[in-house]
């Protein structure tokens, strides 16, 4: 689960006395597309529209970026990404970890609900685009190998029950994790983060192993 690192690509040469073009980042590409499909949609917006809100003109946008689908990837490739505060989680104990992951389906901060609200715009957008889907689920089963890493080391180090299967447990917590997403995106009357919380707790205090005596 990486993105892209916010380096800034250098600008061609241009000739003496030429306004130099604004530098802009691959991140802070990424970043307004992502405002822009939340805002208009998977397909509400355009390349020039892109380029307004990043202030620079459409030729220093496809100086950075060949084309759409490939600002879209980018866009996507952004959100599969560690928590920010993650190196405060990392030598916990597995069981802490998978906890604190979970905390990113929970949709109870500004960030969070731009994320999913882009989650679902792009779902709903990639069904006849062979190219994008095929990237997307590159990037899922990067996550649900990561969950699976962390389930095992939980089982390895006792924290989790021994006769579970990483693999599976993975997918089970990524299907329902993403389900209850989308339900506090789409309706958050009959879902609050709260409840969504109490769901997914339960669901990992079943994995964890059983107290003897």
């Amino acid at each position: 689960m990486t993105a892209p690192s916010p380096t800034t690509t250098p600008m061609r040469g241009r000739s003496a006395g030429r306004p130099r073009a604004r530098a802009v980042s691959r991140a802070a590409i990424a970043d307004a597309v992502v405002d822009l499909i939340c805002d208009r949609g998977f397909g509400g917006w355009s390349m020039r529209d892109l380029a307004e809100r990043l202030g620079v003109s459409l030729g220093t946008l496809t100086h950075h970026m060949r084309d759409k689908q490939t600002l879209l990837i980018e866009a996507m490739d952004s959100m599969y990404v560690l928590p920010p505060d993650w190196s405060r989680y990392r030598r916990l104990p597995p069981a802490a970890q998978l906890a604190r992951m979970a905390e990113t389906f929970i949709i109870d901060t500004p960030r969070r609900r731009r994320g999913w609200r882009f989650w679902v715009e792009y779902m709903a957008g990639v069904g006849h685009n062979t190219a994008l889907r095929d990237r997307h689920e590159q990037r899922y089963e990067r996550q649900r190998r990561f969950f699976a890493r962390v389930i095992a080391a939980g089982v390895t180090a006792g924290d989790l029950a021994t006769d579970l299967d990483p693999e599976h447990e993975a997918a089970r917590l990524l299907a329902l994790g993403n389900g209850l997403a989308v339900q506090q995106l789409v309706t958050p009357d009959h879902l609050s983060p709260e409840a969504a919380r109490r769901i997914l707790t339960t669901y990992l205090t079943s994995l964890q192993r059983p107290s003897e005596g």
